[in-house]
């Protein structure tokens, strides 16, 4: 009765908005600002993340659900399938509590987060990323090449699977309340093609072109595993 309600309510809102709403959106190259976060607003976003931290208390089946219902009245968004689904619930079960409490809320509220794990010569292998992260002073400094992360032009945060000596970490990649690329942490887009979009993090002397990843996911505590055998194992949603 519950999925049959949640439903009903979230192909109420999508049928709102409308296929023609997502046509005309993508025939003009806009973004589908105002569905994502009435999406959000009616608390769809967070609907698996725990309540302490803006969610619904309920899991994964739940946020399929959403996913589900936005596609049948045509406005699919397949940003849910990364910013909650795979990033969110990464800091969720992996997350340190300040980590939590720093990111959790606004996932839930609507803000964007993207995940680079492809590379050109590793692709999707987990194990094979040459992506580095080199601890400095107040953070993290990353080089490397992400190609095809979904969404990852319209989001506020990435979060990169990187190497940090012979060890892989997911960190979040520190970017400002704008949609990334930022020139301010270094972070460049390629040029967008049909099937390619890429982040390229780089250094090249100079501070302004520096990227900096806040933290490892998990730095000071994990609660159950590593996050990172967890996206290898093919149990969570990113495998």
């Amino acid at each position: 009765e519950e999925h049959a309600l949640l439903r009903a309510a979230v192909r109420d809102l999508a049928a709102g908005f409308g296929h023609a709403y997502y046509a005309e959106c993508a025939r003009a190259g806009k973004k589908t600002d105002e569905l994502w976060q009435a999406v959000a607003d009616h608390g769809f976003l967070g609907v698996h993340l725990p309540t302490e931290y803006g969610g619904g208390g309920a899991g994964m089946a739940e946020l399929a659900i959403v996913c589900e219902e936005l596609a049948a009245q045509g406005c699919p968004l397949l940003l849910i399938l990364v910013s909650p689904a795979i990033c969110a619930e990464l800091v969720a079960a992996f997350g340190t509590p300040d980590q939590r409490d720093r990111w959790l809320p606004g996932l839930a509220a609507g803000d964007r987060m993207a995940f680079a794990i492809t590379e050109p010569d590793a692709g999707s292998d987990a194990a094979a990323v040459k992506t580095r992260a080199t601890r400095t002073e107040g953070g993290w400094l990353v080089n490397g090449r992400k190609v095809w992360n979904s969404a990852s032009q319209w989001s506020h945060y990435v979060v990169a699977l990187v190497r940090t000596g012979q060890v892989l970490r997911l960190a979040q990649l520190l970017s400002p309340k704008t949609p990334v690329p930022s020139h301010r942490c270094g972070l460049q887009h390629e040029q967008p093609g049909v099937v390619r979009l890429g982040v390229v993090f780089r250094h090249d002397g100079h501070d302004r072109d520096r990227c900096h990843a806040r933290e490892p996911i998990g730095r000071a505590a994990r609660n159950s595993g590593d996050p990172v055998a967890w996206l290898q194992s093919g149990t969570g949603v990113a495998g």
